[in-house]
């Protein structure tokens, strides 16, 4: 029996927790796919010291993520969700 699939939506910092939380409660029990339609995160809360210091925010501020994935062992797809059908609970991209 193949573990069953838990898909989060999306990505930003509350997600990413959501998703370590998941796999310590979960551990090898469930597949853990995060999707979203861009492949960095942003991280915004730095961009007034960004601009003090003369670094430009969209060079320095995006996040790589794919590294605390590897880590905590999930995958990421990155897609755009067009629909989910709440009866049979698919997720289409």
């Amino acid at each position: 029996m193949s573990n069953p699939p838990i898909v989060i939506l999306g990505y930003n910092f509350a997600r990413l927790t959501t998703g370590r939380y998941l796999h310590v409660a979960v551990k090898d029990k469930a597949e853990i796919t995060i999707t979203d339609r861009k492949s960095l995160l942003t991280f915004v809360s730095n961009i007034p010291m960004q601009m003090l210091t003369n670094v430009n925010p969209a060079i320095d501020l995006p996040l790589k993520f794919m590294s605390f994935l590897e880590h905590d062992g999930s995958e990421f797809l990155q897609a755009e969700v067009i629909t989910i059908d709440p009866d049979k609970n698919p997720v289409f991209s």
